[in-house]
């Protein structure tokens, strides 16, 4: 799992609300993971003070609706695909 916070109001929640296919991906010179996957949108409170420890609850709940304003995206990747060393292999998770 990877865990992204954005405003509920954007564009982003908008389309995962629509479509929650994601992908993920990273890069290291020439080498790069890819992970596929699927978002979903947490709104509780209870999850988000779970989450957000120290200067993150500090920064997203600084004025006194921020818990209100902020969702939480939950990344589940499902397949992965890995180029290391020139080699690419696909996962399924």
């Amino acid at each position: 799992m990877i865990y992204f916070t954005i405003l509920k109001k954007s564009a982003k929640a908008k389309r995962f609300l629509a479509n929650n296919k994601a992908s993920v991906s990273c890069c290291v010179e020439h080498d790069s993971i890819s992970l596929i996957g699927e978002i979903e949108i947490i709104e509780e409170t209870r999850v988000k003070k779970e989450i957000w420890k120290g200067e993150h609850e500090r920064r997203f709940t600084k004025d006194e609706d921020g818990f209100s304003k902020y969702c939480i995206l939950k990344f589940k990747a499902i397949d992965a695909a890995l180029f290391i060393d020139g080699i690419k292999k696909t996962l399924i998770l």
